[in-house]
């Protein structure tokens, strides 16, 4: 079955801005982001809501709100909202939509219209459709969020990720991944540093922020809310706008693509440094893990390294 046969459980709902052909797989830059709702596992919900009914007051707690705490209402509330949590939990949390562009051609897999695990194994299809070695993916979070999300949910339904998809390594993802939000320095070093607060501190532009929803600018704390009230199509737009802004705070942050970018010895290097700064491994162990890596990149005679 090829991605071009399946293009239909892909249909965009908005056909002048989503686009479905089947690309060659040479995309360079895939940018990419999701959007979650919250575990709907019967088994995983009944340990929240029983670990969040059971849980107790800290010591400091305020007298008044002690003596509230175990009253149903209470118990009820702490439920709802750990099991809201849970759609931002790159474990259990559960994908509704996947936008994407590949070197600028807009995509989208539909969780809400349609089977996740079809849209999910249709995606792996797409993306080795358009990717290969040198695709560098990119996102804001995704090495915390997106990526996880993803791997995840392929590993729930025993799929197959693409083939050239980052690979999840000792706490690491190894391969061309460009993290907009670990590529910006802030008050906290190279730490949580939320998407809008780059693009204006950047001054890429937020004229794309023309997604709106009961009188308000869409966000991420409302697409719960928009998916319980049957809002697809918002939420696919809203989806799309920050792929379109990510591409851009993407070029911002490199010279439009032409500095501190992936080629072969800049990636090189990356996975060298890492080698040299990983923890636990001797002088002899270093070198070979080195050795082996240059090996593997051609850069030294075959069995240098054995």
């Amino acid at each position: 079955m090829t991605p071009q046969a399946e293009a239909p459980a892909m249909t965009s709902v908005r056909e002048d801005v989503m686009k479905h052909h089947e690309a060659a797989p040479n995309t360079r830059l895939m940018v990419f982001d999701i959007e979650t709702y919250r575990t709907r596992n019967p088994a995983v919900l009944d340990r929240i809501r029983a670990e969040a009914a059971e849980k107790q007051p800290a010591s400091n707690t305020r007298k008044e709100l002690k003596m509230a705490w175990h009253t149903e209402a209470a118990r009820e509330e702490r439920s709802r909202e750990a099991v809201a949590k849970t759609s931002q939990d790159p474990l259990i949390a559960e994908p509704l939509v996947v936008c994407w562009e590949a070197d600028g051609e807009p995509y989208f897999a539909d969780m809400m219209s349609h089977p996740e695990r079809e849209q999910l194994a249709l995606l792996v299809e797409w993306w080795d459709s358009q990717t290969n070695q040198e695709t560098i993916w990119c996102g804001h979070n995704i090495c915390g969020f997106d990526l996880p999300i993803l791997l995840n949910r392929w590993r729930h339904h025993r799929i197959t990720p693409p083939e050239h998809f980052p690979q999840y390594r000792h706490g690491k993802w190894r391969g061309r991944v460009w993290d907009t939000m670990l590529r910006t320095p802030s008050k906290n070093g190279l730490g949580m540093v939320g998407l809008r607060d780059v693009c204006e501190a950047y001054g890429v532009s937020a004229a794309k922020d023309t997604v709106y929803w009961r009188g308000a600018p869409m966000d991420g704390s409302r697409v719960a809310e928009a998916f319980e009230a049957g809002e697809y199509e918002l939420i696919v737009n809203y989806c799309a706008d920050d792929v379109s802004v990510q591409r851009e705070l993407y070029m911002r942050q490199t010279a439009n693509d032409t500095w501190g970018t992936f080629d072969r010895h800049s990636d090189l290097a990356e996975q060298v440094l890492e080698i040299q700064q990983a923890k636990g491994l001797s002088e002899g162990a270093r070198a070979i893990a080195i050795l082996k890596l240059l090996e593997s990149n051609g850069l030294m005679p075959r069995g240098a390294a054995a």
